[in-house]
């Protein structure tokens, strides 16, 4: 549930499209996109990661403090699956000619995607596990599962961004919305 909540938070869903008029910064200035996207994933798994360090103590009250800690790793690891996804979304449909900063935010569809698309990725190893796999493995061994299916999509989604990031951030004044 923890880990949910976390995947659906994603400001990285519409950081590229909130550039809107100003865009033309980003593309002339001598920053490496790697810099670009780094900071944009980093902002959003910060924000995140304090929700999670504040919800600690009270996941601390149900479990042994010998596995607490992955309630931190696996909302971490994941909120930072979201905010891969999302700057990818984004990437793939900027909205940047806005007039309202909550258009971009609230009703352009890398928004909604970006909300809704890790939620399900959260969400289908969760299925799996209750519906076939409970009794075949542990709890515990569905946490590193849970661990190697988020890092696997993260290598994914990086492979993405190091061969096709750069190219979308500058194509994306192309593609006005």
């Amino acid at each position: 549930l923890f880990t949910l909540l976390v995947s659906g938070f994603v400001i990285t869903g519409c950081s590229i499209s909130l550039e809107g008029k100003h865009f033309w910064i980003i593309r002339t200035n001598p920053i490496k996109t790697s810099t670009i996207f780094l900071s944009k994933v980093f902002v959003n798994v910060l924000i995140a990661g304090l929700f999670v360090l504040i919800g600690f103590p009270f996941i601390l009250s149900f479990v042994e403090l010998s596995n607490c800690w992955w309630f931190i790793v696996v909302p971490i690891v994941s909120s930072v699956l979201s905010s891969l996804i999302g700057l990818t979304i984004n990437l793939n449909f900027p909205k940047l000619e806005w007039d309202r900063e909550e258009s971009v935010v609230k009703s352009s569809l890398s928004s909604l995607l970006s909300i809704f698309l890790p939620m399900i990725l959260s969400l289908i190893p969760f299925v799996v596990y209750i519906v076939s796999l409970n009794k075949v493995i542990t709890p515990f061994s569905f946490v590193y599962f849970l661990v190697m299916y988020d890092l696997i999509l993260i290598l994914l989604l990086c492979l993405w961004l190091k061969k096709h990031g750069e190219e979308a951030l500058y194509n994306a004044a192309v593609h006005k919305s």
